[in-house]
């Protein structure tokens, strides 16, 4: 029985390529403009949460706020290393 990565694994796949990790994605001028594009929006947006946090939620000792803002910048951070390592390790998941 030989499995079909592709198909068992379509989602991903989808979503891979939309973002521009997927293993055989070609990394051109259309890849990088992507690139900057579509991190630099979510970077400025994770840049104002922080601000948000520091300058008013803090001051404004609004906990429940802040701890959204924190969870929100948390995913950011979180979704960019893995994207960085899939970057990182392109080659040996083509394997």
């Amino acid at each position: 029985m030989e499995l079909n990565f592709d198909k068992i694994f379509r989602i991903a796949i989808i979503s891979q390529k939309f973002s521009g990790t997927y293993p055989y994605t070609k990394r051109d001028k259309k890849w990088a403009t992507h690139f900057i594009l579509m991190h630099g929006e979510l970077t400025i947006i994770c840049m104002l949460f922080i601000y948000n946090i520091i300058e008013f939620d803090l001051k404004a000792v609004d906990y429940s706020q802040m701890c959204r803002n924190m969870c929100l910048s948390f995913v950011y951070l979180v979704i960019t290393l893995l994207y960085i390592n899939m970057l990182y390790y392109q080659s040996k998941l083509k394997m």
